[in-house]
């Protein structure tokens, strides 16, 4: 249809959690970030330890086209070839 949509990208974003506001950014589970912040040095080693189980998840879903993910026994079909 040719027309232009105004895209405005953004890298942060406000957090409410019990034991505050925060500012969710790149830096969320580094030293300083959010979960250092709420939960110290203890939450930051359990983040990361989250992020490195997560990896093989994380290259799976990489790999696989949005379009491939469906909700109903077709899934076989257009997620298989990507497993």
């Amino acid at each position: 249809i040719d027309e232009k949509v105004e895209c405005i990208p953004y890298e942060t974003f406000g957090l409410i959690f019990p034991e505050g506001e925060f500012v969710h950014s790149s830096k969320f589970g580094d030293c300083g970030g959010v979960i250092d912040q709420v939960s110290g040095n203890q939450g930051v080693d359990q983040w990361k330890k989250l992020m490195e189980s997560m990896e093989p998840l994380a290259q799976a879903v990489a790999a696989m086209p949005t379009a491939a993910i469906r909700a109903d026994t077709g899934v076989a079909v257009t997620a298989g070839e990507f497993l």
